[in-house]
């Protein structure tokens, strides 16, 4: 199966890190290719020529805003490709990082919408099983945006999009969602209410630590932010 992973070409830091999970990747029988994605510099033009809209503003801010639409736009292109070449794929972000060996076998058999491959790395969540699991949905009132609070079920985003197997059913949903809501940062628009997500248990990657191109503060010890070379 393909793996594409989403790179900012200028950057010597996103480029580096890309081509070592390519040579992860091949090594456990993925076929990786490298993705140009959208950057902070171009997205605004990119926004204005896909002709977006913006469903929440408030769900933005996170990070840098015009980072976080730029990693939404280039998202949204491989979700378009796996429309258009007609095949699943699986999309990693250049910080994806294998945690796990697993069966690679598991990710021919799936057939639903979306399969998450990453460890959420934010929210209070609980992650726990083996082999591929679908989601529970909770119906209990209370503030999802609010992660302190609240049930601890398995529900709505992918809380980090760094590695997720999307199938041509599943990308359609999403690019129908697009048009009719408008766009959140990704891992917000990857969510329950559009398609059925399912996880790979234990999560066979995670994100790496190292740096951040859309943070504003950093998540991890150590992080470097704004961390910005070109």
């Amino acid at each position: 199966m393909k793996g594409y992973i989403i790179h900012l070409p200028k950057s010597q830091k996103s480029l580096d890190s890309a081509l070592s999970i390519k040579l992860e990747l091949e090594s456990i029988g993925i076929e990786p290719h490298l993705f140009n994605g959208c950057d902070r510099y171009d997205v605004w033009q990119e926004f204005i020529d896909n002709e977006f809209t913006i469903q929440d503003i408030t769900r933005f801010g996170g990070g840098y805003v015009d980072s976080e639409i730029a990693t939404f736009i280039s998202h949204y292109k491989l979700w378009k490709k796996c429309v258009d070449d007609n095949e699943s794929i699986i999309i990693f972000e250049h910080d994806a990082n294998i945690d796990l060996t697993f069966d690679i076998n598991l990710l021919n058999t799936f057939d639903d919408d979306l399969l998450n491959l990453g460890k959420p790395n934010w929210g209070t969540r609980i992650w726990e099983g083996v082999g591929i699991k679908r989601r529970e949905i909770c119906n209990e009132y209370h503030n999802i945006h609010s992660f302190g609070e609240g049930c601890q079920c398995n529900r709505t985003w992918l809380f980090g999009a760094h590695a997720y197997l999307l199938t041509v059913n599943g990308a359609n949903k999403l690019l129908k969602s697009v048009g009719e809501d408008g766009i959140l940062p990704a891992d917000l628009f990857l969510r329950q209410e559009v398609l059925n997500i399912y996880d790979l248990l234990p999560h066979p990657f995670s994100q790496k630590e190292e740096f951040s191109l859309i943070q504003r503060n950093a998540i991890y010890k150590n992080q470097k932010i704004n961390d910005w070379e070109y």
